[in-house]
């Protein structure tokens, strides 16, 4: 099953009941109605990402994730089970695109610094300025915290004195 959201269908996974479908409209309206993830959506149909709702209850805790398969292709899977509001579902496109659209320049993801700027893109979502200094580091450092396990990755100059 497949929902057209603009000129790019949303792919669906697992859809089992009434609800599902409310909550994958809800979302799919926010995409289409908000200015920001109407960006994001071209971004994304630009490098050409397959944007995939999963309602399957085997979602890893997380609320999406960004795959490259073998064929080049780039996915976001929103795991609808753990972002059921519309809020946590667009935060979870949102974040996960920075990791999509770095793949298909050719970053490196997976890194300290991919995630800092996730949650960079999910700050200016959130609160529509970019985040000040400070805010940055704050999130840099959240980013270290919780993903202590990954690699720092090329880190930004400004950066640099602060570790």
């Amino acid at each position: 099953m497949s929902m057209q959201a603009d000129s790019r269908p949303i792919q669906i996974k697992n859809i089992s009941t009434d609800l599902d479908l409310y909550l994958l409209q809800l979302d799919s309206q926010a995409v289409i109605d908000h200015p920001f993830l109407a960006r994001v959506r071209k971004q994304l149909e630009q490098y050409d990402v397959q944007l995939t709702y999963d309602f399957s209850l085997s979602s890893y805790e997380k609320h999406g994730t960004t795959t490259r398969t073998l064929d080049g292709q780039i996915n976001i899977t929103i795991f609808k089970q753990n972002a059921m509001t519309v809020e946590q579902g667009t935060l979870a496109i949102v974040h996960e695109s920075s990791h999509a659209i770095a793949v298909a320049r050719g970053q490196v993801i997976g890194t300290q610094i991919d995630e800092y700027r996730a949650f960079r893109r999910e700050f200016l979502f959130q609160y529509g300025r970019r985040p000040s200094f400070r805010e940055r580091l704050e999130l840099f450092e959240l980013v270290q915290e919780r993903y202590s396990d990954k690699s720092v990755g090329q880190l930004p100059s400004y950066f640099k004195n602060f570790l």
